[in-house]
């Protein structure tokens, strides 16, 4: 669930509507990578072992993450930019 879009997350909590398509491999890809490279998952954790909530990982996605040069100023500005846009809470503002 931590690695899901929210457009994955909304289908797997059951909402109507919802559709996943490689875009959504996309986020995922995209939240590796700033992970590798910011050092640090792009949104808030839920903290313990119960299985996090994905209303609250839906609402979370829905805002844009801290650029990752902000953790990193090593990493190139237009590579901060592509991750941040594979990170786009809405699938036609991602890669095609």
């Amino acid at each position: 669930l931590l690695y899901m879009a929210p457009e994955h997350l909304a289908a797997f909590a059951g909402r109507a509507g919802a559709v996943i398509d490689a875009r959504s491999d996309l986020y995922a890809l995209g939240l590796i990578l700033y992970e590798l490279l910011a050092g640090r998952h792009p949104f808030p954790l839920p903290a313990g072992r119960p299985a996090p909530d994905p209303d609250a990982l839906i609402a979370a996605r829905n805002r844009r993450p801290e650029p990752i040069r902000r953790f990193n100023r090593t990493v190139p500005a237009a590579v901060d930019v592509a991750v941040c846009q594979l990170l786009a809470p809405d699938p036609a503002h991602r890669y095609q």
